[in-house]
């Protein structure tokens, strides 16, 4: 009775929706991790430029927002699971392994455990030299995602001052250009990342 109650008032189908934005929304900050305000500053910035841009013939630039603050995510996505792996390689572990194998290997006596346990150094060596590539390489997706927040928020102020002055339609169309072209660069850098 409960149920058809909350079914007659139509409470019962706004709970449910209400629930899965929630579990979505937690999804998102778990895939998002410490970035997920980054992200959330893109979608404030996405929303406040179609605002100011409403009804001043700039059609093209809602779709064009919304592909630029999708690979904004995709990028705070792809910095948050690189954070993840390089969090979870134990370096301590290998350079405490290293500097046993250094030792063994000033020990050894014949030129075949030498060999291995040269071997085994070398493998520890390309381990640690992975990381770091990995490391510089979240480093380097950082201050791209920072940039592109950056460049919304900068995209944002020139339309507000340049409405200011009453030049709306130049503006749109220039910022429409560049945030096409940088849409396509995060594009391509975001394949490039995944090959």
């Amino acid at each position: 009775l409960e149920r058809e109650f909350k079914k007659s008032l139509g409470v019962d189908g706004a709970l449910r929706r209400v629930f899965s934005s929630h579990k979505a929304a937690r999804a998102t900050a778990e895939k998002l991790g410490t970035y997920a305000g980054l992200w959330h500053e893109a979608e404030r910035a996405k929303a406040a430029i179609i605002e100011q841009t409403r009804g001043q013939g700039t059609e093209d630039l809602g779709p064009a927002l919304t592909e630029y603050v999708s690979q904004v995510k995709l990028l705070a996505e792809s910095a948050n699971e690189i954070d993840r792996i390089v969090d979870a390689i134990p370096m301590g572990a290998l350079s405490t392994d290293k500097a046993a194998l250094l030792t063994k290997e000033g020990k050894a006596t014949t030129p075949t455990m030498k060999a291995e346990y040269r071997k085994s150094i070398e493998e520890i060596e390309r381990q640690e030299g992975s990381w770091e590539d990995l490391k510089n390489q979240s480093e380097v997706i950082r201050l791209r995602l920072g940039s592109s927040v950056n460049q919304l928020k900068q995209m944002r102020i020139d339309i507000a001052r340049l409405k200011a002055v009453g030049e709306t339609e130049p503006a749109a169309e220039g910022n429409l250009g560049t945030l096409r072209a940088r849409t396509e660069e995060l594009s391509r850098y975001l394949e490039d990342l995944r090959r």
